[in-house]
């Protein structure tokens, strides 16, 4: 028996998901989101909250995520909140240290000192990527679907993207420099950290847009990532839509090829809908069609199965606040002398002042890599601890706490050499990941993946498959195409909105 219906069920509450559901109930929808196993982004352990991954906002610089945040009258708001990092990141090489700047004289002054002779070629590299942001912005600012599909959508792209490679695989702005010379891992690096694809098939335009993006687009939050996730609940909740964190879908009903609705977990519920979304991997949504998801199945024998190659390791580490060098940033990127291996890139978050432990003043470290097993991980946090003491002297001295949300390890009190009890440990181990998708086939500008239609009518894919090379930027492009395709799709909807918008006009 169905008990309720809504236009559009959206499964899951990452970005994607609510940036889909906020757009949709913007434009008079009636929405439903379901968290679909999402954890919440801070958790507790030995007595602390921790995030579970580090976030600086990388998608500033986009024409797409303002035209996101202004139609849900945002825009504002976050201008208010959010604040350029400067300096943008800090590069950590094994003899070069150096921050990157959006004032040019003082990035000069930077690549001066630590890059003398090649001081001119790094200085057309940045002008460069200026340039080619600025190609790409152009691209964005146009109302298009990423990745195309129907001849229409394919020929607006065609147009749009004229003026650019049509692979994604554009000449290599660092022709100049040797292969094997420090720079290269310098702008790879933050690259491969602001992509949600496997870093070894990210394209050339790919990578300057991820560089480009933690040079011009990197902004810190007031409030974080948990104010972004609340201010688009309350977009979806003031519209008439409804956020359900706890509960999931258990089965999707299809009749004749067009999805009918869900059956949840929980109470056994059934809500039919008119469109779903899902917001979370292909691959987990196979296992609520019918058949094992062979209509899927279709999909992926034409453009092949994504391939979790790499997983998202994150370590805490709580310091005294007198062990952190004066002049580290908030963002840097470590590279080791073999960058290849697996703590050979690194992504190091600085937290905030002020906070205190035991009434001592302490900072926390929030480290990342990009690991390519989902087992072993115990040994990756004493590994990943001896790559850090690198970059800063004497961290063990000052090292209080430490911890990781996916290694199955409780949080290790240093002083005392015990292991402090955890809330809520299912919440904890390997299977808490974010992984990075490698693509067989991979569409426009190299950067895209899997289309956002199916087989199935009414399905839509608004995960991290549609634009991975895009990295936060995607995830607006995504919730954009999403919204538009099914917006569309609603020829009486669409006209009403028309009519009062002119209404208003003529008010």
């Amino acid at each position: 028996m169905i008990h309720s219906h809504y236009d559009v069920i959206v499964l899951g509450t990452s970005l994607r998901g609510l940036l889909s559901g906020a757009l949709l109930a913007k434009r008079g929808f009636r929405v439903l989101v379901l968290g679909q196993g999402e954890l919440p982004f801070r958790y507790a352990a030995g007595g602390r909250t921790w995030p579970r991954r580090p976030y600086t906002f990388l998608a500033a610089h986009s024409p797409v995520a303002r035209r996101v945040l202004s139609e849900l009258t945002l825009l504002q708001l976050f201008r208010r909140r959010a604040a350029a990092m400067d300096p943008s990141f800090q590069v950590l090489l094994p003899r070069q240290r150096f921050d990157v700047t959006t004032e040019p004289a003082f990035l000069g002054r930077e690549l001066e000192r630590e890059f003398p002779a090649v001081k001119r070629a790094l200085e057309d590299f940045h002008a460069s990527v200026r340039r080619r942001m600025g190609e790409l912005d152009r691209v964005m600012e146009r109302d298009l679907v990423f990745p195309p599909e129907t001849f229409l959508e394919r020929r607006e792209l065609a147009r749009a993207t004229a003026h650019l490679p049509a692979d994604g695989d554009a000449s290599d702005p660092l022709a100049e420099l040797a292969l094997g010379h420090p720079f290269r891992q310098a702008v790879a690096t933050p690259a491969a950290f602001a992509s949600d694809l496997d870093p070894s098939e990210l394209p050339v335009l790919g990578g300057l847009r991820g560089y480009g993006a933690w040079w011009l687009g990197s902004a810190r939050l007031e409030g974080g990532y948990e104010w972004l996730e609340s201010a688009l609940v309350e977009r979806i909740t003031t519209a008439n839509g409804e956020v359900r964190r706890r509960e999931s879908v258990e089965s999707i009903e299809v009749r004749r090829g067009v999805v009918q609705g869900v059956t949840l977990s929980r109470a056994g519920e059934r809500i039919s809908c008119g469109h779903l979304v899902a917001a979370g991997s292909a691959l987990g949504l196979r296992r609520l069609l019918p058949d094992r998801g062979a209509a899927l199945g279709e999909l992926f024998e034409r453009l092949g199965e994504p391939t979790a190659r790499r997983h998202r390791y994150v370590l805490h580490a709580l310091v005294r606040a007198e062990a952190v060098p004066e002049g580290l940033a908030r963002n840097a990127f470590l590279v080791g002398p073999e960058p290849s291996a697996e703590t050979g890139r690194v992504r190091l978050e600085l937290g905030p002042m002020g906070e205190t432990h035991e009434d001592v003043p302490v900072r926390r470290l929030t480290a990342e890599v990009l690991t390519t097993s989902d087992h072993a991980l115990g040994a990756l946090r004493e590994r990943l601890l001896a790559r850090l003491e690198d970059a800063i002297p004497f961290l063990r001295e000052h090292l209080l706490l430490v911890d990781s949300p996916h290694d199955g390890r409780g949080v290790d009190d240093v002083r005392t050499g015990t292991e402090l009890p955890v809330d809520e440990p299912w919440s904890r181990g390997p299977s808490t990941m974010t992984p990075l998708f490698a693509h067989p086939v991979r569409g426009a500008l190299g950067v895209t993946g899997l289309p956002l239609r199916t087989p199935l009518k009414r399905l839509l894919l608004g995960g991290p498959h549609a634009a991975p090379g895009l990295g936060e930027e995607g995830a607006f492009l995504t919730a954009w195409g999403v919204a538009r395709i099914i917006a569309h799709g609603d020829r009486r909807r669409t006209l009403l909105r028309r009519q009062a918008r002119w209404s208003k006009l003529e008010l």
